[in-house]
């Protein structure tokens, strides 16, 4: 991520969301449960006849596209989670979906740039929970902790792709100098938003005189680190093991600390 300050991030208005569970019933085993959330990622809209008959060559063509391209991100994303960055290549890719490496290739330039194009699917997934979860009605406290529950809902939703996050962002991807790449910069960009969402919480309660007056941008980090470590360790073995049904209380709980640092005193104290 990008460690450019967020200090002077300002707030944006996003429309109200609609409310859900936080887990579902049936999660009480530590696998994720059916969606509550914005959903899975939207497909591609693949072209057809409105009279019921032959599509037009154009459009067989993009639908075609679409078809191996979808085909080789699903390929990619088992060969990365299953054995790891440097030993998916691009030739066990092209073999997994079905295509010729040359097809791989026409798409993406290298596997790095498939590995960025993972990364911005699993973030716009991310971002659409986050902004969903804004309430410019809402107290910024409170929109804090509803941000936290979007995050878990998240993961809930779309286990594989908070991994892939985690997998790529620490793990194998090397992301060189991002000044000159411009799929690199784009990423950098749309994680820096995630940020900002944080960010402009903080900055308003500042305003309002809520949040005693602490950097933003490294607030936000720090609330995003805490969300992130404590979501990744339903994916531990052992004392540190965090299972799917206790999430919801030990992230409550951890917000409840972080944000209890940030209040001014007589916030505190009430």
């Amino acid at each position: 991520m990008s460690n450019a300050p967020l200090s002077s991030a300002a707030p944006v208005e996003f429309s109200r969301p609609a409310r859900t569970n936080v887990i579902p019933h049936d999660s009480l085993t530590n696998q994720p449960g059916p969606a509550t959330g914005p959903g899975p990622i939207p497909q591609p809209d693949f072209p057809r006849a409105s009279n019921g008959g032959p599509v037009a060559p154009g459009k067989r063509v993009e639908q075609k596209k679409h078809e191996k391209v979808a085909a080789i991100f699903m390929a990619a994303e088992d060969l990365l989670l299953a054995h790891g960055y440097h030993a998916t290549t691009i030739d066990r890719i092209a073999k997994q979906a079905g295509v010729s490496v040359g097809t791989v290739y026409v798409y993406f330039k290298s596997k790095e740039r498939l590995c960025l194009a993972l990364l911005e699917k699993a973030l716009e997934t991310q971002e659409r929970y986050l902004l969903e979860a804004i309430d410019p009605a809402e107290d910024p406290i409170a929109t804090l902790r509803r941000l936290g529950s979007a995050y878990l809902r998240f993961f809930l939703d779309h286990p594989r792709l908070f991994r892939l996050l985690m997998f790529l962002e620490h793990g194998g991807l090397d992301r060189g100098d991002p000044r000159g790449d411009p799929a690199m910069r784009a990423y950098d960009r749309r994680t820096e938003r995630l940020l900002q969402v944080l960010s402009s919480q903080i900055i308003e309660g500042i305003h309002r005189g809520t949040l005693r007056e602490v950097d933003p941008g490294r607030a936000a980090r720090f609330l995003w680190g805490s969300w992130t470590g404590v979501i990744g360790l339903t994916n531990r073995v052992g004392p540190t093991r965090v299972r799917i049904e206790d999430l919801p209380h030990t992230l409550e709980l951890g917000v409840d600390i972080v944000l209890g640092g940030f209040l001014r005193h007589t916030e505190r104290s009430d």
